[in-house]
């Protein structure tokens, strides 16, 4: 379950009951931090997205534009996390815009981060 919360004035004023003891605590010591400091949320305003963690067997990132007008992904085994890292060299695969395989590289890789919940893993 995903909670949006915007345009808070008074955080004393959030029922933990409805938005949850997290959220409002949360709320509360944003307002805080940003009165006793004379900020203003409209210049320090940001998004923010928070999403549940899946359990994923591979996973990487890419780009849509190179300096040569193709797109290349980089992909790991598990969450990504050891590409962000630089812990492993990912696989890599240029895509020209007609979306032919125009490179692919196999990277090195000699472990991933996957899920795990009550020390089992999720894969």
């Amino acid at each position: 379950m995903n909670e949006l919360i915007l345009s808070i004035s008074d955080p004393a004023a959030l029922d933990p009951d409805l938005v949850g003891p997290k959220a409002a605590n949360m709320a509360a010591l944003t307002h805080a931090g940003m009165s006793n400091n004379a900020l203003s949320p409209g210049d320090t305003a940001m998004s923010v997205l928070v999403q549940p963690l899946v359990s994923a067997p591979a996973s990487g990132g890419g780009l849509s534009n190179t300096a040569e007008g193709e797109m290349l992904i980089s992909a790991t085994w598990g969450l990504g996390t050891a590409i962000a890292q630089g812990e492993v060299v990912p696989d890599r695969v240029v895509v020209t815009r007609d979306l032919v395989v125009r490179e692919a590289q196999a990277g090195r890789k000699d472990h991933g981060d996957h899920c795990h919940q009550g020390g089992e893993a999720l894969n």
